[in-house]
């Protein structure tokens, strides 16, 4: 099983619950021989293993997901159901939910920044007013 930082748990969880089900039905889910179920399945299981572990991944590798999750998609329409798919389906989900923290990483980067040079431009001006005050200031006193 692939190592997936964070989710272990989870994967745990369902893991266990895919082999008890397994367990259960005495053989696996797509052993019912549908050929073409069956095929369209190790399709997506291959797909979903081809992919970098997922501490590799990054936004360069979305191509691939997109791929994998076509397959799986076909897997759906070919009568595949989440069980048939178990745990490579949440391998896909959780790097598929790591690409779009990339996404709002990079949306967040584009985002101009908040004060720019306004900030030490307003102090600059600040400074200057004050230093104006302070020289009419005396200006005035020594006047006087």
């Amino acid at each position: 099983m692939r190592r997936i930082a964070g989710y272990g748990l989870q994967v745990f969880v369902i893991l266990v619950i895919c082999i008890s089900l397994v367990a259960l039905s005495g053989q696996p889910a797509y052993a019912n021989g549908d050929a073409e179920k069956q095929a369209a399945i190790e399709r997506a299981h291959e797909a979903i293993e081809a992919l970098p572990e997922f501490p590799d991944i990054t936004a360069e590798h979305r191509p691939q997901v997109e791929e994998a999750r076509r397959l799986v998609d076909a897997a759906y329409e070919a009568g595949a159901t989440r069980l048939d798919l178990c745990i490579k389906v949440v391998e896909l989900e959780m790097i598929e939910e790591k690409l779009d923290k990339f996404i709002d990483e990079e949306e967040d980067v584009a985002l101009p920044p908040t004060g720019g040079f306004a900030i030490p431009l307003g102090f600059a001006a600040g400074l200057i007013f004050t230093g104006a005050g302070v020289v009419l200031a005396r200006h005035n006193r020594k006047n006087q």
